[in-house]
């Protein structure tokens, strides 16, 4: 059940994350990053509990962290520009 979970909350924080990359703002940035710790947590718990055979998908969340922290970092700075330029304006 936790392993569903999991999942489910890697998939909606990938899709936060993108919705956050085209729509920033301070709000979906706190989103994405609660949404990240959620999903790290929850793949730590499941390594805790089961070590045998969670940890040979360890690869697939490191790839999931790149991801996610190169989206959230993109929509930073995408939103670091667009703050810019409203003051200039």
């Amino acid at each position: 059940m936790i392993v569903l979970l999991h999942v489910l909350i890697a998939v909606s924080s990938l899709a936060l994350v993108t919705y956050t990359f085209i729509k920033p703002n301070n709000k979906l940035l706190l989103g994405s990053y609660l949404s990240i710790f959620a999903t790290i947590a929850s793949g730590l718990y499941l390594v805790w509990v089961e070590p045998a055979r969670m940890l040979h998908t360890c690869e697939v969340g490191l790839v999931y962290l790149a991801v996610a922290s190169t989206g959230v970092i993109a929509a930073r700075i995408r939103f670091s520009k667009l703050k810019k330029s409203i003051k200039i304006v």
